[in-house]
């Protein structure tokens, strides 16, 4: 279960977002890599449901501190993880931990919090806890079909309704209403799993013309 320290952050993420500049990715870092975040966000079960090739790529939006990038790289051994993120420092956090582990698959991208811009279409795009924070979802996806592969996975993980990781009223965004989201944009939903005690694990692909 996420300790007090780990829900107040979820929570201070989840109001202030966009507005605040994270200005010391190492105080981030002891927060969101904290070991015992393992047992809860089960990091292992998504990316067994993403099935990832060991020559893939993939986007991980909202990389923070690089929780996903440096275990998605690792799935990729012969692929490339493209790590996106708003803030540059965090970007700068995820670079020098890569090369500090001898990573060499993972590319930073900084992205704007309406619209993403990759070098070239990956396999799998990963949205962890960010779903919510997306003002006008309908223009930013239809926009990020652009960067997913044919037979690309989108990967949407969002906090659920009663627990620590839940948003705050105002931002909450219901399961179902991800599922009607996406499909009025050309998305649908091909796996699900309830693997994740505090939040919603969801797959879409894109529709066939």
């Amino acid at each position: 279960m996420p300790n007090q320290s780990q829900s107040d952050d979820a929570q201070h993420q989840h109001c202030d977002k966009h507005s605040r500049p994270f200005q010391n990715a190492d105080e981030f870092a002891t927060k969101f890599d904290d070991p015992s975040r393992d047992e809860w966000q089960k990091p292992d079960e998504i990316f067994n449901l993403i099935d990832l090739k060991d020559t893939d790529k993939l986007a991980d939006i909202g990389a923070g501190t690089g929780y996903f990038t440096i275990r998605g790289a690792k799935r990729v051994p012969n692929g490339l993880v493209y790590a996106v993120d708003a803030e540059p420092e965090m970007l700068s956090y995820i670079h020098k931990r890569a090369k500090g582990l001898g990573l060499n698959n993972i590319k930073t991208c900084q992205s704007h919090h309406h619209q993403v811009m990759l070098p070239e279409p990956v396999q799998a795009i990963l949205i962890v806890n960010t779903y919510h924070h997306i003002d006008d979802r309908s223009a930013y996806f239809t926009s990020l079909k652009r960067w997913l592969a044919p037979d690309g996975q989108l990967v949407i993980v969002e906090g659920k309704p009663g627990t620590p990781m839940e948003p705050p009223p105002q931002l909450r965004v219901a399961q179902q209403q991800i599922v009607t989201e996406l499909e009025q944009v050309g998305y649908s939903l091909c796996k699900e799993s309830t693997a994740l005690p505090y939040q919603s694990l969801q797959i879409f692909t894109l529709k066939q013309r």
